[in-house]
């Protein structure tokens, strides 16, 4: 769904992982298979036509047997690429589409489109889980890492040695 040159396919298959993109531009002939987990890594903030861009996250979505990993660029990125306004995003200085997206609005998107709750995973970064039961083992995980908060229990006052000194 939009692997690039595949470098990220490459560092997986050198680390062991069964690995498979296909790129319009840069792999045409690439596989799409269905797999426990489809990336669709910053694809859908390039697609022009907002369509093409829905129908890209549910073919995506029709591959996945387990979680679908959607992550597109934050809006707050949006002020650091020059460009000039086009449909509902850019067209940067080098001629390229860029969409971006605040947190709950991407959210939103893949919720709307997919018809399933989409989880946050961090910042323009979402899981989406074909099962309900891996999507709570997800958050119960997630809860049960994070540190309890050191309380810091008040002592009383102690005198100094010295004022039981002279109180004498």
């Amino acid at each position: 769904c939009g692997c690039g040159r595949g470098g990220d396919l490459n560092r997986l298959t050198a680390l062991g992982y069964d690995a498979a993109g296909w790129d319009p531009a840069y792999r045409p002939n690439g596989e799409t298979r269905t797999s426990d987990i489809v990336n669709l890594g910053f694809v859908i903030n390039v697609i022009e036509d907002p369509s093409e861009r829905a129908q890209t996250l549910l073919n995506a979505w029709a591959l996945t047997r387990s979680v679908l990993v959607v992550a597109a660029r934050s809006d707050w990125e949006a002020r650091s690429v020059p460009g000039r306004p086009y449909g509902d995003g850019i067209l940067t200085t080098k001629g390229t589409f860029q969409r971006f997206y605040a947190q709950e609005e991407l959210r939103a998107w893949i919720d709307d489109v997919l018809g399933v709750r989409s989880i946050a995973a961090a910042p323009s970064i979402f899981y989406v889980f074909r099962e309900e039961v891996r999507a709570q083992a997800f958050l119960a995980a997630r809860v049960r890492r994070r540190p309890l908060p050191r309380t810091r229990i008040p002592t009383p006052s102690r005198p100094r040695v010295s004022e039981m000194l002279y109180e004498a």
